[in-house]
C-alpha cells in the first residue's frame, strides 16, 4: 500500500494531535509538514540545522506477515524507518 499524505496527516493527528513537532519512537524529532521529505533541513532558533522529515514504518514489516492495519503502523523519522528496513526490533 503505497501512503497517501493524507493518510499520513490523519494517523498524526489521531497520535500527536495539534503538535507539529515531536519525537519519535527513538528520540529523533519530526515535524509534521516534513512528511516524506528526505531534503529539507530546518534551523531551530539556537540549534543546528536538521531533517525533520518522518515516514510511516510497518511495525512488523510486510516481508514478515505484518499487515496494513492501524495497529501496525507508526511514524518515525525517516532516517530510522530506512535503518530498520525489514528488522522487527
Amino acid at each position: 500500500m503505497k501512503i497517501s499524505r493524507n493518510f499520513a496527516f490523519e494517523l498524526w493527528n489521531a497520535i500527536y494531535g495539534d503538535e507539529v513537532l515531536v519525537s519519535d519512537c527513538f528520540g529523533d524529532m519530526i515535524y509534521k509538514e516534513d512528511y516524506g521529505d528526505t531534503k529539507t533541513k530546518r534551523r531551530q532558533p539556537g540549534k543546528k540545522a536538521y531533517h525533520y522529515g518522518w515516514t510511516i514504518d510497518h511495525i512488523l514489516p510486510i516481508s514478515k506477515g505484518g499487515d496494513e492495519s492501524l495497529n501496525n503502523l507508526e511514524i518515525m523519522h525517516w532516517m530510522n524507518n530506512q535503518e530498520k528496513s525489514d528488522k522487527t526490533s
